[in-house]
């Protein structure tokens, strides 16, 4: 069991300390959810991080960068009682979603997620428990979009903060990023071409 934690830290301006967490292979827990509803959003991995995609003014989807869908939900660990944001791919969400599909909040239900097989990148199956807890009991419900908002920041700006600043630093990040990979990939090549005159 476990989670793989991502440098993902959040602390200031009021916000309660929140990791965010992919599950690892082999994850098998339960814990209620603290969120009143979702957060899903359209992603892309550049720089090796993830970024938000930012519609229509989105530089990584004009330089073609591939994007992806995510969910958040907050959850409170029933094994060591860790408050949590867990992200979720669109198949795990769609599934919850399908369980739940009366409900106004999901605040308080019982949540348990399984990865499959051995690799991280295993299928999540979530299900949906009879079992409510009292919302009474719960911390605080989290703001997930304010949590995401900096942990995405870029070169200290929030997506939140100032929307026009945070779009031209994004622009400037995304074609450095892609700046950084093209050299990288031509120092590869020269060391392959290297490598083979002198082995030849």
């Amino acid at each position: 069991m476990g989670v793989r934690e991502h440098v993902l830290e959040v602390g200031e301006q009021g916000l309660p300390f929140l990791p965010v967490i992919t599950l690892k292979a082999k994850f098998d827990g339960r814990g209620v959810i603290t969120c009143e509803r979702a957060y899903e959003v359209d992603v892309h991995w550049i720089g090796r991080r993830t970024l938000p995609c930012l519609d229509g003014e989105c530089q990584a989807c004009l330089k073609q960068v591939p994007k992806k869908y995510e969910g958040y939900l907050s959850v409170v660990w029933m094994h060591n009682r860790k408050h949590e944001i867990v992200r979720m791919t669109r198949d795990a969400m769609l599934i919850f979603k399908s369980q739940l599909c009366s409900t106004d909040s999901l605040r308080g239900h019982v949540l348990h997620l399984v990865r499959k097989g051995v690799k991280s990148n295993g299928r999540v199956i979530p299900s949906v428990e009879p079992l409510e807890i009292e919302t009474a009991r719960l911390p605080k419900s989290p703001d997930l979009r304010a949590h995401l908002a900096k942990i995405w920041r870029v070169d200290g700006i929030e997506v939140d903060h100032d929307e026009r600043a945070y779009v031209a630093q994004i622009s400037e990040f995304v074609d450095r990023k892609l700046l950084e990979n093209q050299q990288y990939h031509a120092e590869e090549e020269k060391k392959r071409a290297d490598n083979g005159r002198a082995t030849g």
